[in-house]
């Protein structure tokens, strides 16, 4: 395995190292909470046959507690909404959020039956309450969830005394962080 470090994170790749994979990841990691990085102990980025049995799976997983992603998550072909930043690695970050935080289950009922409205992709290899926080903890930190989402996330045990989550976007350049 080739490795980097970027934020403090290891991240290992089954093969050579991509400067288009470097950057797309330190662009995403950049508008993680800081209090959601500090769980999240490497990156890895593989084959998609290490992930699934489809050689064009460009998607993620996070069952052993990380996030692995397809090198072709990182293929503008393959998943061109990954850039500027990558919504498969912030899915798979909201898993290990929801894992960690008990996030989903923290929730009120009403705020359950927010994230329940949520559409999950038929090819989703995940389904049921934790697919829904992964997605939208996504939405919510790329900026793209709907206001009833964002209170909803905002609401759970994964984000109290968590600093407001901010479009960073605006704030500075994606990439700038340190």
């Amino acid at each position: 395995m080739n490795e980097t470090t970027i934020f403090g994170k290891r991240v290992r790749f089954q093969n050579a190292i991509s400067e288009t994979a470097v950057a797309n990841i330190r662009d995403t990691l950049w508008v993680v909470p800081t209090q959601h990085l500090t769980i999240i102990r490497q990156i890895d980025v593989v084959p998609p046959l290490m992930l699934a049995s489809n050689p064009n799976y460009a998607g993620g997983g996070s069952g052993c507690g990380y996030p692995r992603l397809s090198e072709l998550c990182f293929d503008r072909g393959f998943r061109p909404n990954n850039f500027p930043i990558n919504l498969t690695l912030l899915h798979e970050i909201g898993h290990i959020v929801d894992h960690h935080y008990g996030a989903f289950a923290s929730l009120s009922t009403e705020n359950k039956a927010t994230l329940r409205s949520i559409s999950i992709p038929a090819s989703a290899l995940t389904q049921g309450e934790g697919e829904y926080y992964a997605i939208a903890y996504q939405q919510v930190i790329s900026g793209g969830a709907s206001a009833a989402v964002r209170a909803a996330v905002l609401a759970s045990s994964a984000f109290e005394g968590v600093d407001t989550v901010q479009d960073r976007f605006s704030e500075q350049s994606v990439g700038g962080g340190a």
